[in-house]
């Protein structure tokens, strides 16, 4: 089974997605791979791997009258 849920916050904001899981309970953290930005990597040895950072995503109830019945508020990383 799927849902669809939408992402509010952060550098995914907006975006829509159709995830695993029972629709009546989808699971509680959705994870985003984000690639570093151009200016993240500027001065980086071009060799040298670098890692997506991870972008985490928690599960709310949609209180608007449209979209999704599920959105995932965007959670700040210390």
């Amino acid at each position: 089974m799927s849902v669809e849920i939408e992402l509010f916050g952060g550098p995914a904001h907006g975006s829509r997605v159709v995830i695993e899981g029972d629709p009546m309970n989808p699971p509680n953290i959705y994870e985003v791979l984000q690639a570093p930005t151009w200016r993240e990597l500027e001065g980086v040895d071009p060799n040298a791997p670098t890692e997506p950072r991870r972008l985490t995503y928690r599960r709310e109830v949609n209180t608007f009258d449209e979209g999704p019945a599920w959105v995932y508020r965007y959670e700040e990383q210390p």
